[in-house]
């Protein structure tokens, strides 16, 4: 059953369950279903609440409220600022993402085993593959593609590359368009609509409202303790509840952060370090015909051609009217002239994999990420949307607009110059969509906090399955890899079960 804060006697002091699961995104609700399809007693904890999909429509700002930490402006401090999006709500990230489902690549897994994830090389095939017939992923339909990915797919070409279709956990997708503010139609396959309503069928409990505080194992036990919140984050009452192990999967902001509200034992200060980001910058295209990119599935297409030359992978995305005024440059007068354009516009993301890793610190209650993007990164993202522009510019576009150096205008390919763009110094916009690291996994002690097994050390009941135990980036979207070490993480817990 699915309870809230409002639903649940207060406080909420409870003995009884064999394992407890703080966080529903796609690493806590994963490993909630594999506990509980092996007949455990499993109570899955989750901050944000449950909204119904027909409540909201296709609103923009009532999905930032409620379904994004922070309205979506949790930001990374360094240089540039970087506005890092997460979920708070059932299903977490899940519910709120673009619906891709990609396996992390073999080169980037290597660095996985090296670090001692065996299990990266000899299970992890075996994790997606489950993973990915219950979430039904499969490539974009080419009937589906609108003319933002056809201009994708066209642009990547004429640059020298080779496209691919998106894969995507969202089969009969009818292409809405409003992936990022909850799949109205269901066809998104997110963790409320699999792994929970899975295990739900084989006793799973699910809080709503509620937020841990402090995770403490003693004498056999796992004692989480936190708040009963409403929708808005304010306290209502209490809850304690005492298991015999628990999986913190609270992402790679709050997993940490967590650990730290709770004094665990961190003799070599690894707790909240190996932040990753993807950094990712955005390209606009502006054409004289009309692409209406809102129209049809966000994300179409992806290209990892230029991989070795720039470190990047290129994706089309298309984002929607509230989010596309916030990230476009220029004066006011500027803006709304490009805003005018807005269904004329294409829209390509330059996603970078790491070569560098950042922080996270905390005051209170709050996590403090810090990652500045290293001269490395931005070259490799300045390449990558030089490739953008090029592509766009020889595929027929009229006009590339670049989120760098205050804000870049090509017309002509001839005026394309890297050593002008920059991205750093306050001068360009990146976001990143896939927070990771902080938790990291491996074997060594004095660099890595957590297990192989995903067990936190000095502990032998907590368990920690989210993106914040990836030892490096996975290079793509990051949703199947979390899924897989939530299953891994299950297969410790039923090992003490």
């Amino acid at each position: 059953m699915i309870l809230d804060s409002f639903t649940i006697k207060h406080p909420f002091i409870d003995t009884t369950p064999d394992t407890v699961i703080i966080g529903s995104g796609p690493g806590g609700a994963a490993c909630a279903y594999r506990v509980a399809m092996a007949g455990k007693k499993v109570y899955l904890l989750e901050e944000g609440w449950h909204h119904s999909y027909t409540y909201h429509g296709r609103d923009e700002a009532f999905a930032l409220i409620h379904f994004y930490r922070d309205g979506g402006l949790t930001a990374a401090m360094g240089d540039p600022p970087i506005p890092v999006l997460m979920g708070r709500t059932l299903g977490g990230a899940s519910r709120i993402n673009q619906a891709c489902a990609l396996r992390m690549p073999q080169k980037h897994r290597k660095k996985w085993i090296k670090a001692g994830l065996g299990w990266a090389e000899k299970k992890l095939d075996e994790y997606y593959d489950d993973i990915e017939q219950l979430l039904k992923v499969g490539p974009v339909p080419e009937n589906m593609l609108n003319r933002n990915g056809e201009i994708f797919m066209e642009a990547m070409k004429a640059a020298g590359g080779t496209p691919e279709l998106m894969r995507r956990n969202a089969p009969g997708c009818d292409g809405c368009g409003t992936c990022i503010t909850g799949c109205p139609t269901f066809k998104k396959r997110s963790t409320d609509m699999t792994f929970i309503p899975e295990g739900l069928k084989n006793g799973l409990t699910v809080f709503c409202g509620a937020k841990a505080t402090e995770v403490k194992e003693r004498n056999g036990r796992v004692h989480v303790k936190g708040q009963l919140i409403d929708q808005y984050g304010s306290p209502i009452s209490y809850f304690h509840i005492s298991a015999r192990t628990v999986v913190i999967s609270c992402g790679a902001l709050f997993t940490p952060l967590l650990l730290f509200m709770s004094d665990h034992p961190d003799p070599h200060g690894r707790i909240g370090k190996g932040f990753y980001t993807h950094p990712t910058a955005i390209v606009f295209g502006i054409h004289e015909e009309t692409v209406d990119g809102f129209d049809g599935i966000p994300m179409q297409g992806y290209c990892d051609s230029f991989f070795e030359e720039t470190g990047c992978v290129i994706e089309s995305m298309f984002l929607l009217p509230v989010t596309t005024s916030v990230a476009l440059p220029g004066t006011p007068a500027e803006h709304l002239q490009l805003m005018k354009r807005y269904r004329h516009m294409s829209m390509f993301i330059v996603q970078r994999y790491d070569s560098h890793s950042g922080f996270i610190t905390h005051w209170a209650d709050r996590p403090f990420p810090f990652y500045n993007l290293a001269p490395d990164d931005e070259t490799g993202i300045v390449r990558g949307v030089a490739i953008c522009a090029r592509g766009l510019l020889r595929s027929g576009a009229k006009e590339v607009v670049i989120l760098a150096s205050g804000g870049i205008r090509y017309r002509r390919e001839k005026e394309i110059n890297e050593h002008t763009i920059s991205f750093r110094k306050g001068k360009g916009f990146i976001y990143s969509a896939h927070p990771q690291g902080t938790c990291c996994a491996g074997e060594n002690p004095e660099r890595y906090p957590v297990r192989p097994d995903l067990s936190l050390r000095y502990s032998e009941r907590i368990f920690v399955a989210d993106t914040s135990i990836f030892p490096y980036p996975t290079g793509v979207n990051p949703m199947l890899t979390a899924m897989a070490a939530g299953y891994h993480a299950a297969e410790g817990v039923l090992a003490i079960l």
